[in-house]
């Protein structure tokens, strides 16, 4: 995503925006998206609710952009892990502070029906616990996120 390109204008390889939104329209009203796969349920915008930087999320194909309520924006692609334990989402840091920039975030993830709760380590660090972290780690900034609607055509 380019800076000045509206979030969710890029929808990834194959999958035109309008067809990411009839596919999360799809499941909507479903809790936990009638056993879709994890990376169809991130789609669409979240907004945090809990931990200890509100923050909005917006996940489109393969797409992040992450705006912090206090400044940073950051933007990038990202490759999900569901089956390792605890889950991980490998979040390749395109757009954002310079010095995060072109560094990979291990972010360790848990979603139940329209809940995701967000582990989001410093980029680059690379170690991979193996179970969730409590939400006062020091390692982690930790939020829990709630789905508040698709993606933008």
């Amino acid at each position: 995503m380019r800076p000045n390109e509206a979030p969710g204008a890029r929808a990834g390889p194959g999958l035109s925006p309008g067809a990411l939104i009839r596919r999360l329209e799809d499941c909507w009203d479903e809790p936990g998206c009638g056993g879709r796969p994890d990376a169809e349920i991130l789609q669409g915008a979240w907004e945090s609710v809990a931990g200890e930087r509100p923050a909005e999320l917006l996940v489109a194909g393969n797409r992040f952009a992450v705006r912090f309520r206090d400044g940073p924006v950051y933007m990038g692609d990202f490759a999900l892990e569901p089956d390792v334990e605890p889950k991980t989402i490998v979040m390749r840091i395109e757009e954002g502070p310079a010095h995060h920039r072109g560094k990979c975030a291990r972010c360790l993830y848990d979603l139940d029906g329209h809940t995701l709760r967000w582990w989001l380590p410093e980029p680059g660090m690379s170690e991979q616990p193996t179970t969730l972290p409590g939400a006062g780690d020091p390692r982690y900034l930790y939020m829990t996120l709630h789905h508040v609607g698709p993606a933008e055509a």
